[in-house]
């Protein structure tokens, strides 16, 4: 009977040291690229009127620390938008994230990053942009830091 009690007492502790080892061992998940968690609050940063090209590439967004989204507002002019530095392709009429004409879509950093952001002007068909200085509203917002 002693030993049976005994037996049940070590293997209690030896679960409980188990589970307290599990627990404390299991890394701390790291946080993503600036995204903000849900429900939290997050600050204005900066907005800017960027008068795009239909030839060459502009920045949109440098590359920041603690941006949890991006609002890109269009002109009467569609966009494609490159997101992050990738050398190994250029943006063209045909390449990179479209964009309607006179929309706007915000962007969370949790999905799209907080690295430089490039677009440039198209048109519907994915032609050169016919409008004569098509434009971009962009809004980047922060989290509290």
């Amino acid at each position: 009977m002693m030993q049976k009690i005994l037996l049940i007492i070590g293997l209690v502790v030896l679960f409980l040291i188990i589970g307290y080892w599990a627990y404390y061992s299991m890394p701390e998940p790291e946080p993503r690229s600036g995204s903000a968690p849900t429900g939290a609050a997050t600050n204005y940063a900066t907005t800017s009127l960027i008068t795009l090209s239909n030839t060459a590439s502009r920045d949109l967004f440098a590359t920041s620390t603690g941006c949890t989204a991006r609002i890109i507002t269009t002109s009467s002019t569609p966009v494609r938008i490159k997101m992050g530095d990738h050398a190994e392709w250029t943006l063209s009429n045909s390449r990179g994230i479209f964009q309607p004409a006179s929309t706007t879509q915000t962007y969370d950093s949790g999905l799209y990053g907080c690295g430089l952001w490039t677009a440039v002007a198209t048109g519907p068909d994915g032609e050169g942009a016919t409008q004569p200085s098509p434009s971009a509203l962009v809004t980047e917002f922060r989290g509290f830091q």
